[in-house]
């Protein structure tokens, strides 16, 4: 009796487990963290928490680090695809702090700027790859353009020369997204 009941057991449970082989690994592994490093990414230097609502939409949240002070974001994506390798397009919102009253120095053949980064927000568009693998691990890896709202730059002294007109658009302004992201998905 009891060798009939093992195998009856294991006989219901390969079918079962076989189900769950076909079932997207997002439906079964809903959120996640992921840290994460950066240009203009999500958090920056920081950690973001990613909430699988459907396979087909995962949500992100991040905070972190930058070239314009602490930053907070938040991101929706558009997963094509349902397997361990995903890749998506996204779209999402950053607010970053700036330097919270302090100030930067910039010299250029010495001439000195000091500026001040103010707070202001960015709107994201990113596509990407991410893989969840079937033990959890996750990566990530995303591109795309991120524009800056506002102007967040204040010139407290001097005058900068076209040489750090240039950097300070390209380190402070719009520019491009590049980030790679290392995490766990529960």
């Amino acid at each position: 009796m009891r060798s009939a009941t093992l195998i009856l057991t294991v006989l219901l449970a390969v079918p079962s487990l076989a189900e769950n082989e076909d079932r997207p690994i997002r439906a079964d592994r809903k959120l996640g963290i992921q840290f994460e490093a950066g240009w203009n990414g999500l958090s920056g230097l920081g950690v973001n928490v990613n909430y699988h609502v459907i396979p087909m939409l995962s949500l992100d949240l991040g905070a972190g680090l930058s070239g314009v002070g602490p930053k907070l974001g938040a991101r929706g994506r558009l997963n094509m695809g349902t397997g361990n390798w995903v890749p998506y397009l996204g779209a999402g919102v950053i607010h970053a702090f700036g330097t919270l009253d302090q100030t930067v120095d910039l010299s250029d053949s010495g001439s000195t700027v000091t500026l001040e980064l103010l707070p202001t927000q960015f709107v994201q568009a990113v596509f990407g790859v991410e893989f969840v693998a079937s033990g959890g691990f996750t990566f990530g890896a995303n591109a795309g353009y991120a524009f800056r709202l506002r102007e967040n730059v204040r010139i407290v002294s001097g005058t900068p020369t076209e040489e750090m007109q240039q950097v300070i658009d390209i380190a402070y302004g719009s520019g491009l997204v590049l980030a790679l992201s290392l995490g766990y998905t529960f």
